[in-house]
């Protein structure tokens, strides 16, 4: 089984959303602090509450591990239907940490040129 396993079965290990979720929560939370940045009192609890909602789902329904389970499987065999099946998922996957890459990359970049323009 060693032989089969992917560089990427650290993702289908861990709790992906609840943890990027809590990250993102705690990056914003240190931001506004340390720019003294207050938001309204409804934007405040919809961050709160996208937090919230965003890690009981992903944690409590099972349609959100199955679908990670898929996307992101420990070992993965390539053997007649499933290998379409696992080109279909590496589709998605690459699109998915693609943009993910690409989205924070441009943000970050926004940002920098944003502060240097203004």
């Amino acid at each position: 089984m060693k032989n089969f396993r992917l560089n990427y079965r650290v993702l289908s290990a861990i709790p992906i959303m609840p943890i990027l979720l809590t990250a993102t929560f705690i990056v914003i939370c240190v931001y506004t602090g340390k720019r003294d940045i207050v938001f309204p009192t409804i934007v405040q609890r919809l961050i709160i509450g996208i937090w919230l909602g965003g890690s009981f789902f992903t944690c409590v329904l099972p349609p959100f591990a199955r679908l990670k389970r898929n996307l992101f499987p420990c070992a993965e065999f390539r053997v007649g239907q499933n290998e379409l099946v696992e080109k279909k998922n590496e589709g998605i996957r690459n699109f998915l940490m693609g943009t993910v890459v690409f989205g924070t990359l441009l943000g970050v970049l926004g940002n920098y040129i944003s502060d240097f323009l203004f």
